[in-house]
């Protein structure tokens, strides 16, 4: 693992800190009403579902709830990773995965998904007070300062 790849999860573990995370039983029924059951992956139709997908990623601003979180087999959550659920929809069919049409189709029902739910991403901390945000920032301040310094040090120890 790489000290940038390390940082990311800290990072990430803030975000979904701060966001909100209410995705237990109750919203998980409420998904499967939703989608139907049983559950199938949303983005390929797959019925080996494992995981539980965020339309809207961690690093975008996207929470831990319902309207965001949906079912998802391990390739397309793997393949899909960072990205906004519709440019991954959008690529995987040009890239012959599915058809354009395929992909319109999902990308519309997962929006009226959001829509159900009223689902809208907000600004990371957003809902933090002021005097919070100002915690947040020297945190983050102090996290990059010590990326920089983990960085320096293990290229200091490679070149002996």
């Amino acid at each position: 693992m790489t000290s940038a790849y390390g940082f990311a999860y800290v990072e990430r573990a803030l975000r979904e800190g701060i966001g909100r995370r209410a995705f237990r039983a109750k919203e998980i029924a409420l998904v499967a009403a939703f989608f139907g059951e049983p559950l199938r992956c949303v983005y390929c139709d797959s019925p080996e579902v494992g995981r539980w997908d965020h339309l809207v990623p961690v690093v975008s601003g996207g929470e831990t709830v319902v309207g965001n979180m949906v079912p998802a087999c391990a390739p397309c959550d793997d393949s899909k990773s960072k990205r906004h659920f519709a440019t991954w929809l959008r690529l995987q069919a040009q890239r012959g995965a599915m058809s354009p049409e395929s992909a319109e189709e999902r990308i519309t029902r997962l929006r009226e998904y959001m829509e159900r739910f009223e689902y809208q991403p907000e600004e990371y901390g957003s809902r933090l007070s002021a005097d919070r945000a100002v915690q947040l920032a020297d945190l983050r301040s102090r996290l990059s300062t010590l990326r920089r310094d983990v960085e320096e040090f293990i290229a200091q120890v490679r070149k002996t």
